[in-house]
């Protein structure tokens, strides 16, 4: 017998870099979306404080969903480069436990990365609870 039938763990994995999971789900996005917004002129940032799911145990993290609309940036190939580089930002800063949604502008793509990463900064600062 093969080990290509292994049980699928009780619940999907969040994990894609370290220190940093993602949204998943659209129960997660309705969640957020009821949350505080900031607007700045690079992107809006919805934050709710972060609450474990039920029977989930508690781990203070930031959950993060980058949502780049086709509205936003008709390229398939920008739209991949903004949530690459709001990923990358969002990895290397120090961030309030909480779940929250990232909606860049087109800005994003010309604009320094220290200066994206200070403006997301500020903005996850105001919006974490």
């Amino acid at each position: 017998m093969t080990d290509r039938h292994q049980p699928s763990s009780p619940s999907r994995t969040r994990k894609r870099s370290a220190g940093l999971a993602s949204l998943t789900g659209e129960r997660e996005f309705r969640q957020v979306r009821k949350g505080k917004t900031v607007r700045t002129p690079y992107f809006t940032v919805r934050a709710v404080h972060y609450r474990p799911k039920h029977r989930e145990p508690y781990r203070p993290m930031t959950i993060v969903g980058i949502v780049v609309s086709k509205k936003t940036l008709k390229s398939a190939v920008d739209r991949n480069r903004v949530r690459r580089r709001v990923r990358e930002a969002l990895r290397l800063l120090e961030l309030p436990p909480c779940r929250a949604m990232v909606l860049p502008n087109p800005a994003v793509l010309s604009v320094d990365f220290a200066e994206l990463q200070a403006q997301l900064k500020r903005a996850f600062d105001k919006a974490a609870p």
